[in-house]
């Protein structure tokens, strides 16, 4: 897959106020992942990474890589504001996962989200039919079940992946327990 990641800050950002770290790939497999404290609850294993780049950009300038080249947030030390949207691309021969254009994020439904769109914009995806291939769910189940395992073993560092497994575990037993985990139940 050719899929593109572009980041683009609309504020200016250096390494002090959270530009986003890019490091070297020095591999073609898979990085270790381990717990982390941030939003995901998870980050590659820092002795799997090297070479890491944080540019100096400013509003209008576009940081664009490989989705497969290992990159992450970064804190904002600064006294401002970091606002910075990422979009990715793939080409449209490339298949999408079932499931993917099923349903929107931000809306409960497809109808609810184009309610008041031009009819001849509405929807204009589906002409291009976009192959699908099944979703393989195996690294959301693996990182529930070593979240719920981690956590009953007293690792501090679960509960962001504990929090995100009690929401969201595909697996109905995992996301019970990591509710009980968290005294949600």
């Amino acid at each position: 897959m050719s899929q593109l990641t572009m980041w683009t800050p609309l504020f200016r950002t250096v390494p002090e106020t959270g530009s986003l770290p890019v490091f070297q790939r020095d591999r073609d497999s898979v990085m270790p992942m381990m717990l982390d404290g941030n939003p995901s609850g998870w980050a590659i294993d820092k002795t799997f990474l090297a070479g890491e780049v944080r540019y100096d950009l400013h509003p209008g300038d576009v940081l664009v890589f490989n989705t497969f080249t290992p990159h992450g947030g970064a804190r904002n030390g600064g006294d401002g504001i970091r606002v910075s949207p990422e979009a990715r691309f793939q080409p449209l021969a490339d298949p999408v996962a079932e499931g993917v254009l099923a349903s929107p994020l931000i809306a409960e439904s497809w109808a609810a989200h184009y309610e008041g769109w031009p009819e001849e914009l509405a929807y204009y995806w589906r002409e291009r039919h976009p192959s699908t291939v099944p979703f393989d769910d195996t690294w959301e189940r693996w990182r529930d079940i070593v979240a719920v395992d981690e956590a009953r073993r007293g690792n501090d560092a679960a509960y962001q992946a504990l929090v995100i497994a009690a929401h969201f575990a595909r697996n109905e037993p995992t996301r019970r327990e990591a509710k009980r985990l968290l005294g949600l139940t």
